[in-house]
């Protein structure tokens, strides 16, 4: 779903904001990662899971995607 068929009534601006949140977990981990990647899973409120691989392709792909559509939200 695109964010922007998914947010269309709110404010672009509080849209951006609440968005930029949603990444600091994920920027923090990147920063303080020896691998510096984004794990295949995770258990509950993101803590480790001993069955994850550390660091997965689709998992960071999956970010790409999510700031592509942050950055047509900007645009429009």
């Amino acid at each position: 779903m695109s964010l922007l068929t998914a947010l269309p009534s709110q404010d672009k601006n509080v849209t951006l904001h609440r968005l930029s949140g949603y990444l600091l977990p994920i920027r923090r981990h990147v920063q303080n990662d020896p691998w510096c990647g984004i794990p295949e899973l995770t258990n509950e409120n993101g803590a480790y899971c001993h069955d994850s691989c550390a660091t997965q392709a689709w998992s960071a792909s999956t970010i790409l995607d999510f700031l592509e559509d942050v950055h047509k939200l900007v645009k429009a």
